[in-house]
This record gives structure tokens, C-alpha cells and sequence, in this order.
């Protein structure tokens, strides 16, 4: 698993879009645990001391416990969050999608009046629906750039 992250998805994903980012908002970023010496002693480590079937990083959160005064150390791996179920209950974003997905031409593509629907129900917190809406949102933004 480690041998596949690395040559994969560290490489062509997650180091790259560190390093475009960091470098995009004028910031040093480190990454100790992809140093070399630290992944010749890591990769010496017994699996049981790194994953379980209910756990990951299981020596790291050990040692993180010590030094750790709350609970950080269980926390699951979150990659890079973008608080988009947040933003979408924002009026600004919320009337921008709104008048997005309101378009004439949108009919084409999906219902308006159920896409309006799941967009209301995520805004007054009844349903969780910004992945649905989102996803539309994007595709209709595609197509204004690509089609119209």
C-alpha cells in the first residue's frame, strides 16, 4: 500500500497540488514523512504497528498521544476539505447557484424545479444536498464555458 501511494498517488496528486498551492499563495511547505530517512526506518516498522482493521497510523497515534492534549490524534485523514456544504448555505453562493441552475437553456439538462428543491433543502439545513447541486452546478459552469 505504501509502495502504491507513493509511486501514485503522493507523486501525481497529492505532493503536486501541495506544491502548486503553497507556491500560489507564496508558502514553504514541508513534508517530513516523505523524507527518506524517515521512510527507510517507517518501512522497518511491523504492518500490525501501522494499520488495523479499524485504524491507520496506529504507532504514530501512540506516540501523538503522548504529546497531543486533545484528541487530535484519532482524527481521520481528511486530504484537502473544502467547506462547500458550508459555503452553499451563504447567501452570495446560494443566490449564484440559484440563478445558475435558473437558466432557460438548464432545462435541457436536468429539472429545474427538483434541482431548485434539493438546493433550498441543503440552505435551510433540511437535506444534505451539495454534492448533488454542486455537481450540477459544475457541469452547467462547464458548459457556459465550453458551449456557450
Amino acid at each position: 500500500m505504501q509502495a502504491i501511494d507513493i509511486k501514485y498517488w503522493m507523486v501525481k496528486n497529492i505532493l503536486l497540488k501541495v506544491d502548486k498551492m503553497t507556491m500560489a499563495n507564496s508558502i514553504e511547505a514541508r513534508t517530513p514523512f516523505v523524507d527518506k530517512e524517515v521512510f527507510n526506518i517507517s518501512r522497518t516498522i511491523p504492518t500490525k504497528y501501522k494499520v488495523s482493521k479499524n485504524n491507520t497510523k496506529i504507532a504514530l497515534r501512540e506516540a501523538a498521544k503522548k504529546d497531543i492534549p486533545n484528541d487530535s490524534y484519532k482524527k481521520k485523514k481528511l486530504g484537502f476539505p473544502v467547506p462547500l456544504r458550508e459555503w452553499m448555505r451563504q447567501d452570495e453562493i446560494y443566490n449564484e447557484i440559484k440563478q445558475t441552475i435558473s437558466k432557460s437553456y438548464v432545462e435541457q439538462f436536468f429539472n429545474q424545479k427538483y434541482v431548485l428543491k434539493l438546493l433550498q433543502q441543503h440552505k435551510n439545513n433540511k437535506k444534505d444536498n451539495y454534492k448533488k447541486v454542486w455537481t450540477i452546478y459544475c457541469f452547467i459552469k462547464w458548459y457556459e464555458v465550453f458551449f456557450r
